[in-house]
């Protein structure tokens, strides 16, 4: 791969990792309770930085296959954790002690953290189609 087609898939591994320190200083630092939808989205998001780190080690092109797909799966589950929370929704994820439409953390009054995650997401998603093609 010639060196700026590599950009694209560092620049998703950067967010990704940073993705997974943010969730990670939420949940351990901060002791937010993460709720079953944003475990999902972090089942999701972890891998796609290890895979691209992998991927430029291997060179594997197709790598951008599957980070597509984990973006599109992190990507529908954070926009229906994001109905449920502007529209004080009940899931059927919601269980006892993890409530999925708890508004935890707030910037600007109206960025939340699944707010956060659907961007990174939809980020990883389009930078997909601008790596390497060969």
């Amino acid at each position: 791969m010639i060196k700026d087609q590599k950009l694209p898939l560092i620049i998703i591994a950067s967010l990704s990792f940073l993705s997974m320190i943010g969730s990670l200083y939420f949940s351990e630092v901060m002791q937010l309770l993460p709720c079953d939808l944003c475990w999902y989205q972090r089942i999701c998001m972890y891998p796609i930085g290890l895979l691209v780190v992998i991927s430029l080690f291997i060179h594997d092109n197709h790598v951008k296959h599957y980070i597509r797909f984990l973006s599109i799966v992190g990507f529908v589950v954070a926009l229906y954790h994001l109905y449920i929370q502007y529209f004080h929704q009940h899931s059927s994820f919601c269980r006892i002690g993890s409530y999925c439409g708890e508004i935890q953390i707030e910037f600007f009054g109206f960025i939340t953290i699944p707010l956060m995650s659907a961007v990174a997401f939809l980020f990883i998603f389009v930078l997909t189609f601008f790596a390497a093609k060969k």
